[in-house]
């Protein structure tokens, strides 16, 4: 007689995890599948649209990314721009983790959920019941382990751009003539061969010119900016540039700058210092002086977001050795801002005001080998004590002003907020 004999509690156990861990095994291959498809359709989508240094990397329920400031004026459009792009590739539930770089660099991390930011951008959506729940930070967080070992797409290096700025200077001293005046284009070639490197080189064009200094340098083609910089970021967050070449106000040398943002998005401390020589040019010569000026300042700035008011106050040395303290009080009113400033050196007061207004068009186009250009934002400071020693400073690139390198994360948050429609 036959005898059935069923296999015994341990072997039915061992098939049972075996099948188990079967199962288990496809389900984590799939999901890793599923995951690495979002993240290269993401990417793609961002790529397409001209983002650079693009990274994304999908965790569970999170999407981090990162993308670099190439497309628009505003870095709250750009922002919006890519947290719209993410969130159309993706499903309801997910995280965002938003880096916006800067060189490559992580400048601003941005964190809503793909519900909120569907309801944020419904124009008939009261942001107020719902802000909480963005988060805009200079931190690192944990997710930046995700992105850093990742392989950049559509990378910001060996691109670059030829900016054709515009130079405006009126000066008001003689009795017999209302305004002295002078014009030049100023066309910049600009671009970066690794990561938080820029390379400036500017060449001045005379077009209209009534300034008779330095042997009438405004009459003849020169070279403006001719800089090198490296900008790091170290943990804090702290931010680091160094610069070194030709700047304006006639000076060359080097120049540092430390930036410590203490309350995240209300108060910054900066500390800048430089040591330079004179620098003019005249009749196909160009001439120099030794590198032994020591500049130096220490500055706080304080933004308000309720108002959109930014308070800067410094002391320092200034070009010609004088030291003294200058206050400014600046309004951001969408893309413009518009500030007032009075100081006091050497026992001198003076004053002013100083503005930044965009360029049209919003849209720079994408990043490509070689980019024909405006520049984003015309900038002017009017002094009103017609001072030519006192209170001297120079600046380090031609597009320096107080809105195309301010990346507040309160301001960008209050101006995602205000975003409705799309930017694309």
């Amino acid at each position: 007689m036959n005898v059935i004999r069923f296999p015994n509690r341990q072997f039915i156990s061992t098939v049972l995890l075996i099948n188990i861990w079967i199962i288990l095994s496809r389900i984590f291959v799939l999901n890793k599948l599923y995951a690495s498809e979002i993240a290269y359709n993401i990417t793609e989508a961002l790529v397409n649209q001209g983002f650079e240094n693009v990274r994304v990397a999908k965790h569970n329920n999170h999407i981090f990314a990162s993308i670099e400031n190439s497309l628009y004026r505003s870095n709250a459009n750009d922002i919006a721009n890519a947290l719209d792009i993410i969130s159309e590739n993706s499903l309801s539930g997910i995280e965002f983790h938003l880096y916006a770089l800067k060189h490559d660099i992580p400048k601003v991390l941005v964190i809503i959920s793909r519900d909120n930011w569907v309801k944020i951008r419904q124009s008939n959506f009261n942001h107020h019941n719902i802000d909480d729940s963005l988060i805009v930070s200079y931190d690192l967080a944990y997710s930046w382990k995700y992105l850093k070992n990742i392989k950049p797409k559509n990378p910001h290096i060996f691109k670059s751009d030829l900016v054709l700025y515009p130079q405006i200077k009126l000066r008001n001293v003689y009795l017999r003539q209302l305004y002295e005046a002078q014009f030049n284009l100023a066309p910049a070639w600009e671009f970066s061969l690794w990561k938080g490197m820029k390379f400036t080189g500017q060449c001045v064009v005379p077009v209209f010119n009534e300034y008779k200094e330095y042997s009438n340098e405004g009459d003849f083609v020169r070279p403006g900016f001719l800089t090198i910089s490296q900008s790091l970021r170290l943990p804090g967050p702290i931010f680091t540039k160094a610069t070194i070449g030709n700047f304006n106000a006639h000076r060359f040398g080097g120049d540092l700058n430390i930036l410590y943002p203490v309350l995240d998005g209300f108060l910054d401390v900066e500390f800048q210092t430089g040591i330079t020589g004179k620098s003019w040019f005249s009749k196909n010569k160009w001439y120099t002086t030794s590198i032994n000026t020591i500049t130096w300042f220490l500055k706080t700035r304080y933004f308000a977001p309720i108002y959109n008011l930014r308070f800067d106050l410094s002391y320092g040395k200034y070009l010609y050795g004088d030291q003294g303290i200058r206050a400014d009080l600046s309004r951001f009113f969408n893309e413009t801002v518009i500030g007032f400033y009075a100081m006091q050196t050497s026992g001198e007061l003076n004053g002013g005001f100083h503005f930044a207004i965009p360029i049209f068009p919003s849209n720079r186009g994408s990043p490509k080998i070689i980019r024909l250009q405006l520049p984003k934002y015309f900038d002017w400071e009017y002094n009103a004590g017609t001072e030519f020693t006192l209170g001297r400073y120079y600046e380090t690139r031609p597009n320096e002003n107080r809105y195309e390198h301010f990346s507040n994360p309160n301001f960008i948050k209050k101006q995602l907020l205000k975003l409705k429609s799309l930017t694309r």
